[in-house]
């Protein structure tokens, strides 16, 4: 088979899956099978996150800026606000090819060593402040999200590309 037969035949099943997406209800969301669950929510909210990712990795420059020029607490707050922002940012209805869904994990992955690097430059500016137990706290509930961010994704791509 050829390379340009293989590729129109994954456009076509790629077309297919968008043609059968559009059908998609929210209200019919909580009566489908866990596995479609998940392939819904991977393939319309990741859509989301991707494009909102390089947002977020333009403003984790600005943050880090400002943990290490100006307050702490400003840039941990905005971080905070910007990981629930992920978190919660509405999806735009397109679907992805497989192959995009690698980027997205590998996106999370690259913003959660970012996060981890924040983490150990925070914690060791703030052995000499008051705030330490407040401040580690707040870290380590942003690094514990990092990682179980990166654990629900890889689940998702699993069960996705299964």
């Amino acid at each position: 088979m050829s390379a340009v037969s293989k590729c129109q035949r994954s456009d076509m099943k790629w077309k297919a899956e968008e043609e059968k997406a559009k059908g998609w209800r929210f209200s019919e969301y909580f009566s489908l099978p866990i596995p479609q669950r998940l392939q819904i929510y991977f393939v319309y909210i990741d859509k989301s996150l991707f494009n909102s990712f390089f947002v977020l990795n333009f403003l984790y420059y600005i943050t880090y800026s400002v943990s290490v020029y100006s307050s702490q607490f400003l840039s941990i707050y905005l971080s905070i606000y910007l990981s629930i922002y992920l978190s919660i940012y509405p999806a735009s209805y397109q679907m992805l090819p497989a192959w995009r869904q690698f980027h997205i994990l590998g996106a999370f992955f690259t913003f959660s060593l970012q996060r981890i690097h924040l983490y150990t430059v925070w914690k060791h500016q703030s052995r000499q402040r008051e705030s330490k137990y407040v401040l580690d706290f707040f870290l380590s509930l942003f690094y514990l999200h990092s990682f179980t961010l990166i654990s629900i994704h890889s689940v998702c791509l699993s069960i996705y590309l299964s």
